[in-house]
């Protein structure tokens, strides 16, 4: 799946780089796409649509907080 996925990086990479303030006005053209080319809006209700949206935003939250997790962080247990 990753290799379907990255297929678009070059774009989206493209995009970030034009964006004028970083991440939010990728959102801002993002969103703003969606609303004016798809039915992301209008073609299901509000709570569908933004359960669809957080669910890929914890799924790939999940995987990049692995890592830096406390509770797997040796450290995090060390007392001074």
């Amino acid at each position: 799946m990753s290799n379907d996925n990255e297929r678009f990086d070059g774009i989206l990479l493209s995009m970030l780089s034009h964006s004028d303030v970083g991440i939010e006005s990728f959102f801002d053209v993002l969103f703003n796409f969606l609303s004016r080319k798809s039915d992301f809006f209008t073609g299901m209700d509000t709570a569908t649509s933004r359960k669809m949206l957080l669910d890929s935003y914890e799924k790939y939250a999940k995987e990049t907080d692995k890592p830096h997790s406390p509770s797997k962080d040796p450290m995090s247990t060390a007392t001074c």
